[in-house]
């Protein structure tokens, strides 16, 4: 009985890890580009104008 359990945790934890290194990464590529795609990041502030008197104030 304990050969079984064993053979069935560490496989359990083996597949886990396998999916972790290699599933996970893929899906977060897939899934960021088709957010992108369907919504693309929009910048709203390029030049950094709102910063320019926060510069200031700790300039003096």
């Amino acid at each position: 009985g304990n050969r079984t359990l064993g053979t069935a945790s560490i496989g359990g934890m083996l597949i886990g890890m396998i999916c972790q290194i290699f599933i996970v990464p893929v899906l977060f590529v897939i899934f960021q580009y088709l957010q992108e795609k369907v919504k693309p990041m929009e910048w709203e502030d390029i030049d950094n104008a709102d910063a320019v008197t926060e510069i200031e104030q700790y300039a003096k």
